[in-house]
């Protein structure tokens, strides 16, 4: 009995801190987080363009050193979009009536020489 209530004692802790990654809610800067590695992508659409935030584990202290960002926009078929360096953020020049017309954008990044996995997210972009 006791070890049954460790058991699900762990899984409800493991649940938790699946959730508090800030996918469910908004990220630092208003954007849509994903967790594609040891570091969280924030993505914040625009009028005009498309902001990316390479965030540490804390979703805090952003980066674009040693760092780079390209999206893949996808639908019927697959435009590439590589993002600029503006600061401690990445500037990725598309309307958002373009960026609406697609289905899923794939965001390939690399955060101080690591590299993650692809970010995927869904469009229209929603909180999970």
């Amino acid at each position: 009995m006791k070890m049954v209530f460790v058991t699900l004692m762990g899984m409800i802790v493991i649940s938790n801190s699946a959730y508090s990654m800030g996918g469910d809610k908004p990220g630092p800067n208003g954007g849509f987080v994903k967790m594609p590695g040891t570091y969280h992508v924030e993505l914040v659409p625009k009028k005009d363009k498309v902001l990316v935030y390479l965030l540490d584990l804390s979703l805090k202290n952003p980066i674009s050193q040693d760092s780079s960002v390209t999206l893949k926009l996808i639908n019927k078929e697959t435009k590439e979009l590589g993002c600029k360096v503006e600061n401690k953020y990445f500037i990725c020049n598309i309307s958002s009536a373009e960026f609406a017309q697609y289905s899923e954008v794939n965001v390939e990044s690399i955060r101080n020489k690591i590299k993650g996995k692809v970010a995927v997210y869904k469009i229209p972009l929603k909180f999970d």
